[in-house]
């Protein structure tokens, strides 16, 4: 947990702040159960950078485990091999970067063991409001062509793929007739997969989402980004945070992708100042108001007097 300034007095929240590298392309694995095999565990992996590496591999699921989970939120795998998910447990991703890495930059239900396929037993993924780009293949790869997996489930919303090699999202799964898959709001051009999905994906844009620099490293969205404010209404984002920690909703509707721009309307700040039943000042006139209002808007109270 880094990011303090040279007195720690204080912190920076941008997860840029610290980083996790090795030479010699050299990984790192996670591993949250034992040697046997058993036993299972949760791991959080959260406000990191993980650059210039070999594979980032977490297994936190064995094969006589419980149910495991891993969360990855506000990280960055930037110029890695790939962050490879080998594990049955159950997957999350917000507010997260994957950039400048080999193909299937986010490979998920994928083990092998001295060279033999083995079963993951893959279960349930969500990724939200991460934007993949300017990887050599594919941005994300769930599941594997030559190994028949559970039938897994994905939500896939509100995230960018951009300038990827060849597709941006690839998707397997030889078991099932069709995947499972519930994609929405998303920023791509190219999707693959080997079964029907199960439902359609819903308002997915295939427009440039104008980074501000790409080629610097650079992936906040540009003012003129059709991916501001196009994302899915999602009143638990109020109390969430974009990839450096601003909040993630400002606007008519929160952004794609990892970063939230301020660009937008402001949210209306209604105040409460009488416990009347109707007319100014009261609750019930911030609630009409509110209603009324196009934008994001915000109730605040201060009544006075001894409550």
């Amino acid at each position: 947990r880094g990011g303090y300034n040279s007195s720690c007095s204080s912190r920076s929240d941008d997860p840029a702040a610290t980083v996790i590298t090795r030479g010699s392309g050299q990984g790192i694995f996670f591993k949250t159960h034992g040697n046997g095999f058993e036993g299972a565990g949760t791991l959080r992996i959260e406000g990191l950078t993980f650059r210039g590496l070999g594979q980032v591999s977490v297994q936190a699921e064995g094969f006589n485990t419980n149910d495991s989970e891993v969360h990855v939120e506000r990280v960055w795998f930037d110029q890695v091999q790939r962050f490879n998910l080998d594990t049955g447990a159950e997957f999350s991703m917000h507010n997260s970067l994957v950039t400048r890495s080999s193909s299937c930059a986010l490979r998920i239900g994928f083990r092998e063991f001295d060279g033999t396929p083995i079963d993951t037993y893959l279960e349930r993924v969500t990724i939200r409001h991460s934007t993949f780009a300017n990887n050599a293949g594919p941005g994300l790869c769930v599941g594997r062509t030559d190994f028949a997996e559970d039938d897994w489930r994905l939500e896939l919303s509100d995230s960018v793929f951009w300038d990827n090699g060849g597709v941006d999202i690839q998707f397997n799964n030889p078991a099932v007739p069709t995947i499972d898959a519930v994609l929405r709001n998303n920023t791509y051009t190219a999707l693959q997969s080997n079964r029907a999905l199960r439902t359609a994906p819903v308002a997915t844009s295939t427009a440039n989402p104008q980074f501000v620099n790409a080629a610097g490293g650079d992936w906040r969205l540009s003012g003129g980004s059709p991916a501001i404010n196009s994302g899915r209404i999602n009143s638990n984002l109020l109390g969430q945070r974009d990839f450096e920690g601003n909040p993630r909703w400002f606007g008519e509707a929160p952004d794609r992708g990892a970063f939230e721009s301020n660009i937008g309307s402001t949210a209306t700040v209604l105040t409460v100042t009488n416990t009347n039943d109707s007319g100014v000042g009261s609750l019930r006139q911030a609630l009409i108001d509110a209603n009324a209002a196009p934008n994001l808007n915000e109730i605040r109270f201060n009544i006075s007097g001894a409550c």
